[in-house]
């Protein structure tokens, strides 16, 4: 590329935010990057990388709701923009997801189309979609199941009514990777940590047949890069991996890992756990047991937590085919979630001092 484009990320301090900025940094993408976002990098454990990338980009700390501090910001023209930001807490409520989605989603898709930018990159998810084992894909039947999904397809259709707008829309599954605080396979992490060090057998609600689909975030940030610079436009691609993942697929690696056990509960004691109030009993003895190993391994501090959202565990299946973006030259690194890539997110855990090592020693 002979003239490095310009690049705003917005929501560049959050877990994807992040990691593309390390991308851009890494590879010399840019001319110039600018994050924006409410959140500080000092306070937002960032890993060392990720540290050392931020060095390299301007940063102005702006809550995206502020439209005088926005319009400011969009005075300047940019090549490329990406939406990164948005309200991503499981379990919230309707007025938040609307402020922190719907609401800031579409006014910064005003504000880009405004803007006059080349290209802009909408980060959504494939939650929106109808529960399906079989594969689902761009085309498949719309239908949101959970209340942050509702508020991200209402955003989508404010980006798509732009018609200034040059818009990408990337509908993503659960993301996993280095930096990744609070997501699903972060969770089952956590857990695994947990059951070694209680010598337990891991107990999951459900069946192992349940799908829910994966993509390692540097596919991600990839995957953004590729459309930001291709021909792609006023489209909707999929962002997923080859692995099929399953409840079971997650339960394997973590078992391996950590050199636990585990076990899937039948459908009626699932539902008897879920009605029961049961699940709460189970999250404050991993919270208890989180404290205590964290305790003992001198870690006073940390963002990870081991208690699961109520919609995290769903008797839901989401099966989303992410081909049709290779259709346009995309090629997956990350094909298959393998313990190799989460021994990666472990061991940037311990490195930043957040996760406690005996964990993840071995016996010999």
């Amino acid at each position: 590329m002979a003239n490095k484009p310009t690049v705003l990320v917005l929501g560049g301090v959050g877990f994807i935010g992040r990691n593309l900025v390390h991308y851009l940094v890494t590879n010399d993408l840019t001319s110039r990057i600018l994050v924006v976002d409410k959140a500080l990098p000092q306070i937002a454990w960032l890993s060392k990388r990720h540290k050392e990338s931020f060095t390299q980009v301007e940063f102005k700390q702006v809550n995206i709701l502020n439209h005088v501090a926005m319009d400011e910001i969009f005075v300047e023209n940019f090549d490329f923009i990406v939406n990164c930001a948005g309200e991503t807490r499981p379990s919230q409520t309707n007025s938040v997801y609307y402020n922190g989605i719907t609401q800031m989603k579409s006014y910064c898709a005003r504000l880009a189309e405004a803007n006059l930018a080349k290209k802009y990159i909408h980060l959504s998810t494939a939650f929106v979609y109808s529960p399906s084992d079989s594969p689902v894909s761009e085309t498949s039947r719309i239908d949101p199941w959970t209340k942050m999904a509702d508020h991200e397809l209402k955003a989508e259709e404010a980006v798509q009514s732009a018609e200034g707008l040059e818009w990408v829309i990337l509908r993503l599954p659960k993301v996993y990777g280095p930096g990744d605080l609070r997501g699903p396979v972060t969770l089952r992490l956590i857990a695994g940590g947990i059951y070694r060090y209680t010598g337990e057998k891991m107990k999951m609600l459900w069946s192992g047949k349940l799908s829910g689909s994966t993509v390692h975030v540097s596919d991600v940030c990839r995957a953004i890069w590729h459309v930001a610079t291709g021909n792609q436009t006023r489209c909707i691609y999929n962002v997923v991996d080859k692995s099929l993942s399953s409840a079971e697929t997650l339960a394997v690696l973590v078992s391996q890992l950590f050199s636990v056990k585990y076990q899937f509960l039948e459908t009626l004691k699932s539902n008897i756990a879920v009605f029961s109030g049961a699940i709460e009993d189970v999250n404050d003895s991993h919270m208890a047991s989180w404290s205590e190993i964290c305790k003992i391994s001198g870690i006073v501090n940390t963002p990870l937590t081991p208690y699961v959202p109520k919609e995290f565990l769903e008797n839901r299946s989401l099966n989303v085919d992410g081909s049709l973006i290779e259709s346009t030259g995309f090629v997956y690194e990350q094909p298959l979630i393998n313990s190799t890539l989460l021994s990666e997110i472990l061991d940037d855990f311990c490195e930043m001092g957040i996760y406690p090592r005996c964990c993840r020693e071995t016996d010999d």
